[in-house]
């Protein structure tokens, strides 16, 4: 039980990545919070006979719940011998869309909205060892992600300022920003789904 409570720290903490191995037998999903996530992936590969062994794909559950984990770079060393997909929601989306710029880990990226067969025809894309790229070209910058990474440990607008040198307007203004671009319309959305995501 106490184990549980630290590696609840670390995960709010935003500062733990989960270790792996760095291939599997079957394909893998990271983060392990959504069993859901796992069992359709991997159930989709078996329906259309694609022996998992053969996939050296990392499918990532890129959604805001996991946000935590993906403020920090790390959490791409997991990875490093497969091809990352991010299977993301809308909210993160923009940030999804800086990793496959940045880092040439992250392959594709896969949107979840919209119709069951399009998310499917795009893992039968991936699966063929194709890149699927999000239709949205919006991304969030190096300087938004950094301002959302002080955001999520809970560091005021005035501290913010005051640290980068910047006004308090200029700060709400970035804040705004990155809430525009994630579709969200206040810090607690973040909050919400960020501690709903770890339980």
């Amino acid at each position: 039980m106490e184990m549980e409570g630290i590696l609840m720290l670390q995960i709010l903490d935003c500062g733990y990545v989960p270790q792996g191995p760095a291939r599997s037998k079957k394909p893998l999903t990271w983060p392990d919070t959504n069993k859901y996530f796992r069992k359709g992936i991997v159930g989709y590969c078996n329906s259309v006979n694609t022996p998992p062994e053969q996939l050296k794909v990392v499918f990532v559950d890129f959604q805001l719940s996991n946000l935590c984990l993906f403020l920090v770079q790390d959490w791409l060393l997991y990875s490093a011998r497969n091809r990352v997909v991010l299977v993301t929601d809308d909210h993160l989306l923009p940030l999804a869309n800086y990793y496959k710029c940045m880092f040439h880990q992250v392959d594709s990226v896969i949107d979840r909205a919209g119709a069951s067969s399009d998310i499917f025809a795009k893992i039968d894309h991936v699966i063929a060892g194709e890149t699927v790229s999000s239709p949205s070209e919006i991304r969030l910058s190096s300087r938004e992600i950094g301002l959302l990474r002080m955001l999520i440990h809970g560091v005021t607008v005035r501290d913010l300022a005051s640290r980068l040198h910047l006004s308090p307007k200029t700060v709400y203004a970035l804040r705004h920003n990155i809430l525009g671009k994630m579709r969200l319309t206040k810090m607690n959305d973040i909050f919400t789904q960020a501690i709903h995501g770890v339980r």
